[in-house]
């Protein structure tokens, strides 16, 4: 896998996160950079929360976020789970408050 393509899906990922709302637009650039086959269930989750703000969600659905792009971003050469540590514990908004989770992470 190209380097640059992991690169602009961290990007993509990263600009979700500090911009305080779901965009499935940057999940299928990530997806597509990533050689991500699209649709399933969790999917079809993450796809019908697009444009919601991250404070406006269920805590339940908010907390399972990292969980379910962990699901579609998968790729064997790029650890996902290290990207989403401890999701119930450090959700990607208080990650983002914190400098510490996913936000750090994509500053590496």
């Amino acid at each position: 896998m190209d380097d640059l393509n992991v690169l602009a899906a961290k990007a993509a990922i990263g600009k979700m996160i500090t911009d305080g709302y779901f965009s499935i637009s940057a999940v299928d650039k990530a997806m597509k950079l990533l050689g991500c086959p699209r649709g399933g269930n969790e999917y079809d989750i993450l796809s019908a929360i697009h444009c919601v703000n991250f404070r406006d969600l269920d805590p339940a659905l908010y907390a399972a976020i990292p969980g379910l792009l962990n699901i579609v971003l998968r790729n064997d050469a790029i650890d996902w789970g290290c990207v989403f540590r401890e999701p119930s514990t450090a959700p990607l908004l208080e990650a983002k408050k914190q400098d510490r989770g996913i936000v750090a992470w994509l500053r590496r």
